[in-house]
């Protein structure tokens, strides 16, 4: 399978260090806490436990986001992976490839359930031909059509 990189915008990707980082303290603040303090009922060290594992389980969601995410081409599906999530589009079901060049977007529009759906590529601009290339010689039959806004 051919992978292109999804291109994240600066916000998202400060938004994800930002979760990294809170998510990085929470886990140190109950680690602290499990070790300082004395507890005298199991409420209390079923809240700490359930904070480590929020904690934990952020840091594994969005490490999977920042670093698993990417649209794919096999022989059969057009593959969207965003970290832990996955959606794919058979690509007998593509329509059409759109290349807007104003403000460099990439839409693929496809039939499901005989309704025209589109998704929009997040890939960066350089590799916009390589994609379509790709894309088109494993489903020749897609028509392309460059918009000049």
């Amino acid at each position: 399978m051919k992978k292109f990189p999804y291109k994240f915008t600066p916000l998202i990707k400060t938004l994800f260090c930002l979760f990294f980082i809170l998510a990085i303290g929470v886990i140190g603040f109950n680690v602290y806490k499990f070790a300082t303090a004395e507890f005298h009922d199991n409420y209390s060290y079923a809240t700490l436990i359930s904070c480590l594992a929020i904690g934990a389980l952020t840091i594994v969601i969005v490490s999977s986001m920042l670093f698993n995410s990417y649209f794919g081409i096999n022989d059969k599906f057009l593959v969207l992976r965003w970290g832990i999530l996955c959606n794919k589009i058979e690509l007998s079901s593509i329509t059409k490839l759109q290349k807007h060049e104003q403000n460099d977007k990439l839409l693929v529009y496809y039939n499901i359930s005989d309704q025209e759906e589109f998704m929009v590529v997040f890939i960066d601009k350089l590799i916009f031909d390589d994609f379509s290339n790709q894309l088109l010689l494993k489903c020749p039959e897609i028509s392309v059509e460059i918009v000049v806004d």
